[in-house]
């Protein structure tokens, strides 16, 4: 038995391209992360924070 020729359709979530982020790190100790039309500015406290958050939910994931 074979499959019939029909074209099959890539999911929209599979199909979606998404715009690159772009990095920059300043020497005013902050991150900037660019993608698309939106911006985000990150200062090293921030990035510290960030990184407590990730890794009590990586904790909190393994406990469960």
């Amino acid at each position: 038995m074979t499959a019939p020729n029909t074209p099959s359709e890539i999911p929209g979530c599979i199909a979606r391209r998404e715009t690159d982020a772009v990095y920059a790190w300043f020497s005013t100790r902050r991150l900037q992360v660019v993608k698309g039309d939106v911006t985000l500015s990150l200062s090293a406290d921030d990035l510290r924070a960030l990184f407590n958050f990730v890794e009590g939910c990586v904790i909190e994931e393994q406990l469960s």
